[in-house]
């Protein structure tokens, strides 16, 4: 996969030649070779076949052949391939054409990733390591500064330490993404109570953060206010928490810059505490957060029927919507049983809402509600849903 013909380039003379049979293609301005080769970046097969035909698209088709760099692996190959290692020590500039790449590796193996000099954005899977692996050791101190885009996908979600300490090693950071599967229940109640580590995070530059790992959200509040004021933009995916523990992983004191939130949270089991799931997620909002233009509340697998929210969600509705002039509050249901669609329950919340908050009317164009609604335009005995954002009352 690495051999040296990779790199892209032919004998100076077997270039040269091509481009003289073929009418004086060389004295074309070479912007005008390079916005159209910028045109199938992406496409490795056709980046080589250009570098190898002319000397005039050589150098912009062996640029953009290696901008985007994917290196095969995962738990059945937990290392770095040896034909790759290889064929970096022999082509070392190479590495400083990198600036997105995506690995699976054990963390002991990140230091690796600083041979990529201009490398901007890390897609990196962790793959997990033993009690005797020194993966903790290996990146004590470990800074990649030039990385400013990190997206963690796990296969098995580590401790909260190693967590903190993988993030140290990117202090400036405007986008982390946080994937992973939720492990069993025990583990992951294991994982949920863990006490945080001491490590200090700075992510002083974090503008976004689209946070999905159940594992691991007791991280939540020491990233959220580690970011600051920086932070803008926020999306989070939590199952699996008692609601009682909402309060101590959501943190948005600091984060007065914030201009779209969306929170992502199952009610299952607790479907009759759907309403403060989402009234707990508000409450983190208030008056200093004059930027926030969009709140989206997501509750997933809501009750088979109608269950009332308690009065929390209302008040905080109300208050959230009272205080902040500029902020619309959208409430999105996707997953709703099959005789409880999104007609049904945007009818009981509106009833809801209107008879127990009439303050609430006032604000119709910002407090929305976003569902699959059945279809007018369906054929008679055909049901269809189709998406649709409509004002909640």
């Amino acid at each position: 996969m690495y051999r040296r013909s990779e790199l892209g380039t032919a004998p100076q003379s077997d270039r040269e030649g091509a481009c003289e049979g073929n009418n004086g293609i060389e004295r074309l301005p070479q912007e005008l070779w390079d916005n159209i080769l910028s045109r199938f970046d992406g496409d490795r097969i056709t980046l080589k076949a250009c570098s190898l035909t002319c000397s005039a698209w050589a150098d912009t088709a062996r640029k953009l052949r290696w901008r985007n760099l994917s290196v095969p692996g995962g738990p059945w190959r937990p290392e770095i391939p040896s034909r790759l290692r290889s064929f970096l020590a022999e082509e070392p500039d190479i590495a400083g054409l990198v600036s997105t790449m995506r690995v699976a590796l054990p963390i002991k193996e990140l230091p690796w990733a600083a041979t990529f000099a201009n490398l901007t954005e890390l897609q990196l899977k962790p793959i997990a390591h033993d009690a005797h692996d020194p993966a903790d050791t290996a990146i004590g101190g470990l800074r990649l500064s030039n990385i400013t885009t990190l997206v963690l996908s796990w296969y098995d979600p580590p401790s909260a330490a190693s967590f903190v300490k993988l993030l140290a090693c990117f202090p400036r950071l405007s986008v982390l993404k946080v994937h992973g599967c939720d492990p069993e229940s025990l583990k992951l109640e294991r994982l949920q109570r863990e006490t945080l580590p001491s490590t200090p995070l700075s992510l002083l530059r974090l503008r976004k953060l689209v946070f999905d790992s159940s594992g691991l959200v007791q991280a939540l509040p020491l990233i959220t206010r580690s970011a600051g004021a920086s932070l803008e933009s926020v999306k989070l995916r939590v199952l699996t928490i008692p609601v009682s523990r909402l309060p101590d992983v959501l943190d948005f004191s600091r984060n007065l810059q914030l201009a779209e939130v969306e929170f992502i949270i199952s009610c299952w089991p607790h479907c009759h505490a759907w309403g403060a799931c989402l009234a707990t997620a508000l409450s983190q909002i208030n008056t200093s957060h004059t930027n926030l233009t969009r709140f989206i509340l997501s509750p997933r697998n809501p009750p088979g029927g109608w269950v009332e929210p308690n009065q929390a969600l209302g008040r905080e509705l109300c208050r959230v919507l009272d205080d902040l002039p500029n902020v619309t509050l959208t409430i999105r249901m996707w997953e709703i049983r099959p005789n409880y669609g999104a007609d049904e329950m945007r009818r009981d919340l509106e009833s809801h809402f209107q008879r127990n908050f009439p303050g609430l009317i006032a604000h119709p164009q910002r407090l929305r509600f976003t569902g699959e609604f059945r279809s007018v335009d369906a054929e008679p005995g055909k049901e269809r849903r189709k998406p649709q954002d409509v004002p909640l009352i």
